[in-house]
């Protein structure tokens, strides 16, 4: 059995940037928003979450300006 090692030193260089960014661009991206507040860093994305209106037909947004971390919106 090849170590996983072997197998990323094995591809040519652009395949290990590629398999590089695919794994640490999300993490990073999910890093960078949950910490970027506590820096004084507003988010670019905004959150938001499905509201039911008042007449009961279909739904409206309400954006949350200061979610608090791993916030999930209901849907």
């Amino acid at each position: 059995m090849t170590s996983p090692r072997r197998w990323f030193d094995s591809l040519p260089i652009e395949r290990q940037v590629l398999v590089l960014a695919l794994v640490l661009d999300p993490i990073g991206f999910a890093v960078g928003y949950l910490l970027g507040p506590s820096f004084g860093v507003d988010p670019i994305i905004e959150v938001t979450r499905l509201k039911p209106r008042p007449e009961g037909r279909g739904y409206s947004r309400q954006f949350l300006h200061n979610p608090p971390p791993m916030a999930l919106p209901d849907i």
